[in-house]
């Protein structure tokens, strides 16, 4: 346990995927994939903050381009890794790929002036994190799984300074609503 923690270079998708099926095929305690995949979710949620990608700064299609690529090169570990845990993993672990997609779908607050394509671009992480776990629920025939992934999921966003607004995971996370 103490060298699984001392990982501190990241590791490639490829290496992700394989390390998440040892957990989950290997037969070892449930806790060893449950903490690799919150590690790497607090990774990428601390990463995508307004302080990493301003909501101020005036669009364009050269910025917007660079946000996406960014975005996806934060998430090239989650995706496949939660994909690989809704296909091979079992029920124990639902509560887990509900976690990452809420998780990823709050909206920060914002203070001052916000762009419209910037604030939906901040659904675009959790968008290929459902995606990728729903194609693996379906593949696997899990549709109490996707269920809990479309509809039990809940989405918040800041709206003013003490207000939240909840919704279902399903009215917000498509690809319309991050383009």
């Amino acid at each position: 346990a103490l060298e699984s923690q001392r990982m501190t270079e990241p590791i490639s998708p490829r290496l992700s995927i394989a390390t998440m099926k040892k957990y989950l095929i290997g037969g070892q305690s449930p806790i060893q994939p449950r903490d690799f995949i919150i590690k790497e979710l607090q990774r990428v949620r601390g990463n995508l903050g307004p302080q990493h990608f301003p909501l101020h700064e005036k669009p364009d299609e050269a910025s917007y381009r660079h946000r996406l690529e960014r975005m996806e090169a934060l998430c090239a570990n989650l995706v496949p890794v939660v994909m690989t845990g809704v296909y091979w993993g079992d029920e124990q672990y639902a509560q887990l790929w509900k976690r990452c997609v809420e998780t990823l779908a709050r909206r920060e607050r914002t203070e001052g002036t916000s762009y419209t394509p910037w604030s939906s671009l901040q659904y675009y992480p959790a968008t290929l994190v459902l995606y990728a776990a729903g194609i693996a629920a379906i593949s696997k025939g899990s549709y109490s799984l996707l269920k809990l992934l479309l509809e039990d999921s809940i989405g918040k966003d800041f709206l003013q300074q003490d207000l939240i607004d909840e919704y279902p995971i399903w009215q917000v996370l498509n690809a319309m609503s991050c383009f």
